[in-house]
């Protein structure tokens, strides 16, 4: 993904965010609009923070970071306990749902077979 399709997912997601806020569907069937925008107030990017990398709300902590915990399998109470101990189990779910938000928003673009 490069910086642009990036961007374009970020617009998707902040768009999602706020037609949640406002109540409304988000496209997300398994979360009501109210509880989409509560998980996603939990993620903040931050020109200011990690270059603009999305990070946990209040923190300095990178979703990339908590995402690669949880690829390890590593259970949410360890991540908290060993790794982030500022972390909360909402915010491993809200990084987790940003990751998915972001699949969501990609538009993939193949070439035709030579």
């Amino acid at each position: 993904m490069n910086l642009l399709d990036f961007v374009g997912a970020f617009r998707g997601i902040r768009s999602s965010i706020r037609r949640a806020k406002q109540g409304k569907r988000t496209g997300l069937p398994c979360l009501s609009p109210t509880r989409y925008a509560r998980i996603m107030n939990r993620i903040q990017v931050s020109s200011d923070v990690h270059f603009g990398k999305p990070c946990v709300a209040g923190t300095r902590i990178p979703v990339q970071s908590v995402l690669e915990l949880v690829r390890e399998a590593i259970p949410f109470e360890a991540i908290i306990r060993d790794y982030y101990p500022d972390l909360k189990l909402e915010d491993i779910k809200a990084c987790i749902q940003y990751a998915i938000d972001v699949v969501q928003t990609e538009d993939i673009h193949l070439s035709a077979a030579s």
